[in-house]
């Protein structure tokens, strides 16, 4: 989708180990992103465990506030 900052795009793939979602958001944006895990516990961002400051828990998703970027989630099965 195209944004008046530019692309805003996100997809995403069923892995044997979960959900894998990739995120782009243009410059000078900011965006909410919601994943359908309970806790954070279950999501890694660009390889790295998700850590507890950087999500809030909302109505059984997970719920990541990020900037401009692209960003890599994998989210457990399970």
């Amino acid at each position: 989708m195209q944004s008046l900052y530019g692309r805003v795009a996100s997809g995403w793939q069923q892995t044997d180990a979960g959900l894998a979602l990739n995120i782009t958001l243009p410059p000078n944006t900011t965006g909410d992103v919601y994943l359908p895990v309970a806790n954070a516990a279950a999501v890694s961002l660009d390889g790295q465990p998700l850590s507890a400051e950087a999500a809030r828990e909302a109505n059984g998703q997970v719920v990541v506030g990020l900037g401009s970027g692209t960003y890599q989630f994998s989210l457990k099965a399970g």
